[in-house]
């Protein structure tokens, strides 16, 4: 017969464990544990910590004007598929980027970028992206490239901090 040792929650482990918490939601967390004792295993800390820094990064999109509740609807409220489905967004993001430097030449080709960007985001309710995106994508097919481009240059910051946020919660492991 095995004796089956528990290995119990420490301190410096949940400190570790939430290294991507910020320092309040670090002390918060080791409260929670010591008053009510749920979480005293590693195993079952890992998932809490998981879950909670998952509705972090939930909350920081929510604030840049991402409509997350909307996109989780959309994917029958499972938030690990909006999780796996923002990481795939952020991988496409790399081949499809739109720079504003472009030129008549490449009208096409910025649209079609712009078309699957504008797709991508607004099925995950990326909400300033895909806004920015149908804009683009109108103004290109209109021949009025001078306004698609102050729109492009307008979203590109709040772009890549919603793009930076998926990308810290992942790891930078895209």
């Amino acid at each position: 017969m095995h004796s089956h040792k528990r290995k119990y929650v420490t301190k410096a482990i949940v400190l570790s464990m939430t290294k991507y918490a910020s320092c309040e939601k670090k002390n918060l967390h080791i409260n929670q544990l010591r008053e009510k004792g749920k979480y005293d295993t590693i195993k079952t800390l890992k998932l809490y910590v998981k879950g909670v820094v998952l509705m972090e990064l939930l909350e920081e999109l929510r604030e840049l004007g991402v409509k997350v509740d909307e996109g989780l609807k959309r994917l029958g409220g499972n938030a690990t598929i909006y999780k796996k489905m923002l990481g795939t967004f952020v991988k496409m993001m790399k081949n499809y980027s739109c720079q504003p430097d472009f030129d008549a030449e490449e009208y096409e080709d910025i649209i079609e970028k712009a078309h699957a960007i504008k797709g991508a985001s607004g099925n995950l309710s990326l909400t300033p992206i895909y806004e920015a995106y149908s804009e683009i994508v109108n103004l290109l097919r209109k021949q009025q490239p001078e306004q698609a481009r102050e729109i492009l240059i307008k979203v590109l910051p709040v772009q890549e901090k919603i793009i930076s946020a998926i990308e810290n919660y992942m790891g930078n492991k895209q």
